[in-house]
């Protein structure tokens, strides 16, 4: 019920905006950068350049890194002192990427794990 309600009052809003000349656009991702994860943690965002949602955790076990964010890792930083083995199942399963202390990636399209993430843990 709740859902109708919201669709039906948005539809006179963007036909009011429209008919009074108006362009509708969504506003830009705000910029971010590595340095935005805390220190001592592991951080994964879902978009490119540290953008949209994240986890951030100081104890760098995760079995799985939840349905909002897996398979929907696209940035990495990883601000502990050792290495973070990222893996493609849950669990620890699957192909693995290795992530040295104080690195970053705005975009792990190159590394090949770009959506690819379900859980992380140190590698050693």
């Amino acid at each position: 019920m709740l859902e109708r309600i919201v669709r039906r009052a948005a539809v006179p809003a963007a036909m009011t905006a429209a008919l009074a000349g108006g362009a509708l656009a969504a506003a830009p991702s705000a910029s971010a950068a590595a340095s935005d994860c805390p220190a001592a943690m592991v951080c994964i965002f879902q978009n490119v350049n540290f953008t949209g949602r994240w986890i951030g955790q100081t104890d760098p076990y995760r079995s799985n890194v939840g349905d909002y964010m897996n398979d929907r890792t696209s940035s990495i930083v990883n601000r502990t002192d050792r290495d973070i083995c990222f893996y493609q199942d849950a669990d620890y399963g699957g192909d693995m990427l290795m992530w040295i202390p104080a690195r970053s990636a705005a975009d792990v399209l190159v590394e090949g794990a770009n959506d690819r993430i379900s859980s992380f843990k140190p590698c050693w």
